[in-house]
């Protein structure tokens, strides 16, 4: 079963305010899981968003700009998602 984590624990494992989480979620940077309880839904978060948060935010303390931040991390996802394609390719 996969570890699933709230807003409230990323943001402190990660130093991330929960509004930078939110505010992130906005522009596309990251996109977490929903659980719904009744009425209510709340974020969480894989280990993989944990991770990744993380080292978004260790470029951010090095000095790059959350544009410069975004670019780096879809094209890495997209490098590892093509990566991922051509093994099912070579698989099938």
């Amino acid at each position: 079963m996969e570890i699933l984590h709230s807003t409230c624990t990323v943001s402190k494992e990660s130093g991330l305010s929960v509004r930078q989480l939110y505010y992130w979620e906005l522009i596309g940077l990251i996109c977490p899981r929903y659980e719904t309880f009744g009425m209510r839904r709340f974020r969480r978060y894989t280990e993989e968003d944990l991770s990744f948060l993380k080292v978004a935010k260790q470029l951010l303390d090095q000095g790059y700009t959350l544009q410069a931040v975004k670019q780096n991390i879809l094209s890495e996802k997209q490098t590892a998602q093509n990566g991922r394609d051509v093994q099912k390719t070579v698989h099938a």
